[in-house]
This record gives C-alpha cells, structure tokens and sequence, in this order.
C-alpha cells in the first residue's frame, strides 16, 4: 500500500509542477486533498487575477487521471460561469473527460483580483465514489489571451471505508507576514508540510531568490534589495511537490 500510495503521490508530483511562470492570474492550492467516506465530495480552490485591474478569462481542462471509470462518469467541475458533468454531457466534445483524454477546453467568465469579488471559485464535484482507494485529476488553466500563463491543479481524492470526511489546501497553515513586506518577509507553516525548498519569482517568471530553510516551520526571505513590486513564493516538499504559491508586494 505504502508503494502504491508513493507512485500516486510521485505521479502527483509531476503533473502538479508549474509551467510557464508568466503569471496574469493565481490559484489558491496547487493541489487539494480530499478524504471522504461517502458517494459525495465537492473539492473548492479558487482563481484570481494577479491585476488589481484586469481581469482573467480561464481556459481549462483535465489533463491527467488515473480515476476509476465509475467515477469519471459522474466526473463534475464548476468555474465562475457553469458546472459541467460527465452525467450530463454526453457527447463530445463537451465531455470533461473520457478516461484517457480531453475535448475542446471549457472557458470561464473573466475572474477578478483577489478580493474584487464573489464567484472566484473552480471546484470539483461528484458523487459516485464507489471504489476505495486514492486517485488524482488534473486541470490545466490558461489564461485564454496569455497562453503562456498557466497553473495545473490537482486533486487528491481519498474514498475510505471509515473515517471523518476532510478537505484541505496545502495553504490552509502558511502564513506570510508583513505584506506588503520592507525589509524582512516571514513565512510560517506546519511541519507537516516537509517544506524543502522555497523560491521567489518576479511577475515574468525570473527566480529572484531560490533558499531551503533551515527550520522545520519557518522561513525567513531578505526583500530588501528588491524593487518594489508583486512577487511570488512558491514552496515546494521533499518530494518535488508544490505545496502553494503566494502572492506578496514590497515597497
């Protein structure tokens, strides 16, 4: 079981890792995980323009699964514009997925700045879970005028025989404090999270600072000799896997 639970995770790994890092929009996790011991799980991340002031229309669609094909059937996702199903759409290509690819992507309605509004959400949603086990789906969103602006989310889906239904986001313990951020960025979380390696990026993708931190649930990141502007902070495991990507300014 350890070695099966291994492949998912490394598997998970891969398709979690980020592509171009030109970014016009964010994402809450790069990867959510989701424990149920029920037919039903709705998995919520969220989308946000990085831009205070342009907004950002999503092209998205799976590009990697091993679900079983009980669950694809009722396969379900929801973006700021509709839900789509499996169970409904029957007939390519508005299907989400057939079991080994996709069909023509599906295109949101423009997602604001983070805090700019309601309806920031991409979920998952079914409720077929019949077979026991772990299983994995990714997304691709692009930006649909910025192709090379994209993030790939995964959710980690668990159906367990026993046990209390949860949720996380591998963000729900990081912290980033002060932001807006002079001279010192700190950066908190669990231990759990087996941070290895946290790197800063610039709004076109440039790796401006790349550390391991040296304590087991704190980092400490030097902006003074940064231009003021947004950046990002990306902390990846011991595995190679994102764990979350934040946004922060310094002034």
């Amino acid at each position: 079981m350890r070695t099966y639970l291994f492949l998912i995770f490394s598997w998970v790994a891969v398709l979690s890792a980020p592509v171009a890092f030109s970014q016009t929009f964010t994402v809450t996790s790069d990867t959510v995980y989701i424990s149920v011991n029920t037919p039903n799980v709705t998995a919520v991340d969220s989308v946000y323009s990085v831009s205070a002031t342009n907004l950002v229309t999503i092209l998205w669609s799976v590009t990697a699964s091993n679900f079983p094909n009980s669950w694809i059937r009722c396969l379900g996702f929801c973006d700021n514009y509709n839900c789509y199903s499996n169970s409904s759409l029957t007939v390519p290509p508005n299907q989400i997925w057939n079991g080994t690819s996709a069909y023509l992507p599906h295109k949101s309605k423009p997602y604001p700045a983070m805090g700019a509004g309601s309806g920031m959400t991409f979920d998952l949603s079914m409720a077929c879970l019949d077979t026991l086990g772990c299983y994995y789906i990714t997304v691709n969103l692009t930006d649909s005028a910025v192709a090379t602006s994209q993030h790939n989310i995964t959710y980690m889906v668990c159906k367990t025989a026993l046990g209390i239904d949860n949720t996380t986001t591998a963000q729900d313990d990081i912290q980033l404090y002060p932001n807006p951020v002079s001279d010192e960025l700190n950066i908190t979380y669990s231990t759990t999270t087996h941070v290895k390696n946290i790197t800063v990026y610039d709004m076109i993708g440039k790796v401006i600072i790349s550390t391991t931190p040296t304590q087991s649930n704190s980092a400490t990141i030097h902006t003074s000799n940064l231009p003021s502007s947004v950046y990002f902070v990306r902390l990846v495991d011991e595995q190679g896997m994102v764990i979350a990507t934040r946004k922060f300014t310094t002034q």
